[in-house]
């Protein structure tokens, strides 16, 4: 029933963990103070691969992890 899923507002998959001005804090920490991952996605109580996923095009060499 995608027609109602649709209507509903929830057709197009799940939303990120982060969004809006989370995604600047997590890259600017990263950038501007050096923030590991692991810190970053405690602090904003998310996984590592969410931040990893905001990062995704600073860390070219890391794969984004797929979804399970």
């Amino acid at each position: 029933m995608p027609a109602s899923a649709e209507a509903e507002g929830r057709y197009r998959g799940r939303p990120p963990a982060l969004a809006g001005t989370q995604i600047e804090d997590v890259r600017s920490a990263f950038l501007d103070q050096g923030a590991s991952i692991a810190a970053l996605a405690r602090a904003h109580g998310v996984s590592r691969a969410a931040v990893r996923t905001a990062l995704a095009d600073l860390l070219p060499d890391q794969p984004i992890p797929q979804p399970r």
